[in-house]
């Protein structure tokens, strides 16, 4: 996991061992992500590789002025996406 403190600031990064995102008590990951949401340094975001598609991911924090600096891209419908889809059939389910 990668915590990004944004533009405004000189970028810094810092990293998390995979341990804290693959926990089996999601309480850990959930308190380190609610401890950066809440730190003083006031980051932007959290990058880390989903536990359910290994792919990276990027939750973002709503800090004044996030609205503007994001674009929106549509991609289609979920059901369109191969990544989902295969997800989805891996797990036998199936979206209504």
């Amino acid at each position: 996991m990668q915590i990004n403190r944004g533009a405004a600031e000189k970028s810094s990064t810092i990293d998390f061992s995979a341990k804290v995102r693959l926990a089996a008590n999601l309480s850990i990951p959930q308190a380190w992500g609610l401890a950066v949401q809440r730190h003083p340094a006031g980051f932007e975001a959290i990058k880390y590789v989903s536990r359910f598609v290994d792919q990276p991911c990027l939750a973002l924090f709503d800090r004044g002025g996030l609205q503007s600096k994001l674009r929106v891209t549509e991609l289609g419908a979920l059901s369109d996406l191969d990544t989902p889809v295969d997800w989805l059939h891996e797990r036998k389910a199936a979206l209504e």
